[in-house]
């Protein structure tokens, strides 16, 4: 919907199988189980830069339901809101809030974690798992250096026109 608006429709399938020395922990005690999942999404973004944004905001938030008779039953929800105000120049402030909340028995391949693509600063070799999350934080940003622009086309690159700007 537009050039920030985003509405995203989700359909997925898995289908797991044990080995038949752990088909103890399955609630049905077979060794493998079906996942199908249906969900939505919603996603607004007016971030100036993808990476290191100075200006906007990021609004994600996401509902999906997996279920299986006898087998498994759960639901995830979840919200990532977050926004990036120019004070000055390249000084900003960012400030985030994010949650995600399970229902049911959750598997151990649908865990929350914390440590791999999600980190804590100041805890970045810390991991943690979970059912249910909530992180919040608020940075001043602003450069140690100025932005530079390297241009390595000149004379002839090896590597082409991927390193003709960095």
């Amino acid at each position: 919907f537009g050039y920030h608006t985003y509405v995203t429709a989700m359909v997925g399938y898995d289908y797991i199988h044990y080995p038949d020395e752990n088909k103890f922990l399955l609630p049905s005690g077979k060794s493998w189980q079906h996942a199908p999942m249906f969900g939505i999404g919603f996603r607004y973004d007016t971030r100036d830069l993808y990476e290191y944004p100075r200006n906007g905001w990021f609004i994600e938030a996401y509902a999906k339901e997996t279920t299986y008779p006898k087998q498994m039953d759960y639901m995830q929800l979840g919200a990532d809101i977050r926004r990036y105000i120019r004070i000055y120049k390249n000084v900003s402030l960012a400030v985030r809030g994010a949650a995600d909340f399970s229902r049911g028995k959750i598997p151990v391949f649908s865990r929350i974690f914390l440590g791999y693509k999600e980190r804590v600063r100041g805890q970045f070799y810390t991991q943690l798992e979970g059912e249910n999350r909530a992180i919040g934080g608020v940075e001043l940003r602003f450069p140690l250096l100025p932005t530079r622009y390297i241009d390595l086309s000149y004379p002839s690159s090896i590597l082409g026109h991927y390193s003709q700007n960095l």
